[in-house]
């Protein structure tokens, strides 16, 4: 099935020139008819831009989609439970984490603690190390 430049414009919401540019960046694919007017096949300008926004459901119908469709039948009380579930993974997690940083912490105040006493003990002369 082939499409115009104006049916292109119309069914996807874009303008004359970007189709233009389209053919000319080699985007779109296409050829001109008998009459010199470029036709184009459906498939290329779906691969070019995607569905048709005239195909897609504006924004009030997908609200209304959403308010039609059926709830799903879970009960309250299990999307309760799954959330208490999942809180206490991730609390656990956390107190985790926190035990890992409190330990690397400790480790990086040791090591400094030692490198500050390598650096007083390299700025003692030779009596200073002999008599300390």
């Amino acid at each position: 099935m082939s499409i115009t430049i104006s049916e292109i414009c119309k069914q996807w919401g874009c303008s004359r020139t970007t189709v233009m540019k389209g053919i000319a960046h080699e985007k779109l694919i296409g050829e001109k008819d008998k009459d010199g007017k470029w036709v184009f096949e459906v498939d290329n300008v779906i691969r070019w831009r995607g569905n048709p926004k005239s195909s897609q459901p504006s924004a009030e119908e997908q609200v209304q989609q959403a308010v039609e469709r059926p709830a799903p039948d879970t009960s309250q009380d299990a999307v309760i439970k799954a959330k208490d579930d999942m809180i206490a993974l991730l609390q656990s997690q956390l107190d985790k984490k926190d035990e890992q940083l409190k330990t690397a912490q400790d480790t990086l105040q040791t090591k400094l603690l030692e490198d500050q006493r390598r650096d007083e003990e390299s700025q003692k002369g030779f009596f200073g190390k002999l008599f300390s």
